[in-house]
């Protein structure tokens, strides 16, 4: 229960800085997104060793990359200029 209180702080947060300082949501989310990219992954790997990445078949592996990091990740951010 508390995480979800809290993930709903941090969006009710991002919504409203977002607002208030009148930043483009889609380039402030892709920031943010890349900032969370360029810390976790090798805070990840160097505090576990990346052994949870290294025991996935390649195949699984890139997959996800591809599902959760390209679609669900960049893919969302995409908008057509109209």
């Amino acid at each position: 229960d508390v995480m979800f209180l809290a993930a709903g702080t941090l969006w009710a947060g991002f919504g409203i800085v977002l607002r208030k300082h009148r930043l483009d949501p889609l380039l402030a989310t892709a920031v943010i997104s890349i900032s969370a990219l360029l810390t976790y992954v090798p805070a990840y790997a160097w505090f576990t060793g990346g052994e949870g990445l290294t025991a996935a078949a390649a195949q699984v592996f890139w997959v996800e990359v591809l599902v959760q990091g390209v679609i669900a990740g960049a893919g969302t951010l995409y908008r057509r200029q109209c």
